[in-house]
């Protein structure tokens, strides 16, 4: 049996909200990964797990928790830190961090 499984590494509140109720609604596994896990994004997902995303050797141990806990993702979306990088070049956005 395959199981649709979503990855959203940047679970934050407006773009990861959206995105982890979405595809559990849409039937999908959710495995939400951020700095910090709000309560809107757990109630929706399946697995929660915090990581820095600027430390790039965290990334391996998310895919292996996430392929011993729930299975291997079909749909993985990283969403990170857009805001920060457009402020710093004088522009403005909103997204997640």
């Amino acid at each position: 049996m395959c199981h649709k499984i979503l990855l959203l590494l940047g679970a934050g509140a407006n773009v990861g909200t959206a995105a982890v109720k979405m595809f559990h609604g849409a039937g999908y596994k959710v495995v939400s990964v951020a700095r910090t896990i709000r309560p809107e994004v757990k109630a929706y997902s399946d697995l929660v797990l915090t990581a820095d995303f600027s430390d790039a050797s965290s990334i391996q141990g998310i895919f292996d928790k996430t392929e011993k806990e729930i299975g291997v993702p079909n749909v993985v979306i990283y969403n990170r830190e857009c805001q920060q990088q457009l402020l710093k070049a004088g522009g403005n956005a909103i997204c997640d961090g």
